[in-house]
């Protein structure tokens, strides 16, 4: 008797979330996360806006990680550079 839809659909599954996994685990893998900021809603521009102040009106202290990834030098565009030279 050949193996049922269900059956199928459910190896399908396991094999698409493990390549899916493992394809993340290796685009992310020189990705760091840095520590937690905190931003202050009196000086920092984001929170001076009509939308953060609509959804934000009293003014919360928001905290904001950043992911970093580290590359070589010789991996970054050479108009980039100059950009960066330029200002």
């Amino acid at each position: 008797m050949p193996p049922s839809f269900t059956s199928k659909a459910l190896q399908a599954t396991g094999v698409l979330t493990f390549f899916g996994l493992a394809s993340f685990t290796v685009w992310t893998k020189h990705s760091r996360f840095s520590t937690p900021r905190e931003f202050n809603p009196a000086t920092d521009a984001l929170f001076q806006s009509e939308w953060v102040r609509k959804f934000n009106p009293r003014n919360h202290a928001a905290t904001y990680d950043e992911c970093v990834r580290r590359i070589g030098l010789q991996k970054v565009r050479a108009e980039l550079v100059e950009d960066a030279q330029r200002g």
